[in-house]
């Protein structure tokens, strides 16, 4: 299996480039759209994540320059009728994201868009793949705010994002609640509810004392089937906004608690700048 292919853009025509290896080994890779238009010029150092197709009359190399467009690619290939040339029309025309957010939302017109593609093949691919899908717009917005350096907990996926919020605030003491600060700022900002995970959750002992959790984190929870793309597209957005932001944000103080399970009902309030 070539799983990756590091090395010169020789040439590019069409659909498909030659990369040349350090070891002097030149492989054709065929490529979608988006990726030949942000792929470096000709004599320039280029990294392509690849997926090989064997078949009986040949083998060939399709290359990505994004994990999102590979995983979505191979997971076309899964679906009855669909080869590799449709598979890379699909993601070619659509893009990576698009195509996941078609297949999970059941747009056939956008599907349909795609030359190769008419009604049946639109809706055998949402029959076939709506399930497999479900996961891959969490990951992408994971991948996006990770890339901008919102510190995350790997690996990411399932049914949730979880910020890592004392690395995201490390002004603000274990003891003053990064995890809630963070909780507060992505909800005055947009409206996304978010959980604390942390020392308000988990600091406090039996006898009353305090003692900061081992992590403070933010859970992000994202349902399948719940949200649209334009969902994840938002929260991505917010989560930027309050990264950009994120010196200014203070710590908190609880000033009235349970005596067990306090992170249902606490009531905090903000401290002043120090």
């Amino acid at each position: 299996m070539i799983s990756a292919v590091r090395g010169t853009l020789v040439s590019r025509t069409g659909d498909r480039v030659v990369v040349e290896t350090a070891g002097g080994v030149s492989y054709e890779i065929a490529v979608p759209l988006g990726v030949l238009e942000r792929l470096a010029p000709e004599g320039r150092a280029v990294e392509l994540q690849t997926v090989l197709v064997v078949r009986e009359d040949g083998w060939a190399l399709y290359g990505f320059d994004g994990e999102l467009e590979r995983t979505i690619f191979q997971r076309l290939l899964g679906a009855s009728g669909v080869g590799p040339r449709l598979a890379l029309a699909l993601v070619s025309t659509l893009g990576g994201t698009r195509v996941v957010s078609a297949v999970r939302e059941g747009d056939i017109a956008a599907l349909c868009a795609v030359p190769g593609v008419g009604r049946k093949t639109a809706d055998r691919l949402v029959l076939e793949l709506k399930d497999r899908v479900q996961d891959m717009p969490l990951a992408e917005a994971a991948r996006v705010v990770r890339a901008a350096g919102v510190p995350l907990v790997k690996p990411f996926g399932g049914h949730a994002i979880y910020l890592d919020a004392r690395a995201l605030l490390p002004h603000i003491p274990p003891l003053e609640y990064p995890g809630q600060s963070l909780a507060v700022a992505l909800y005055r900002e947009g409206g996304i509810r978010g959980c604390e995970i942390g020392t308000v959750m988990f600091g406090r002992h039996p006898d009353g004392s305090e003692t900061p959790a081992a992590m403070d984190l933010v859970r992000l929870a994202i349902p399948r089937r719940t949200y649209t793309q334009s969902h994840i597209d938002y929260v991505i957005e917010v989560v930027l906004d309050v990264f950009a932001t994120r010196k200014g944000l203070r710590g908190f103080r609880i000033i009235e608690e349970a005596p067990v399970l306090r992170h249902f009902t606490a009531k905090f309030e903000m401290l002043e700048a120090s």
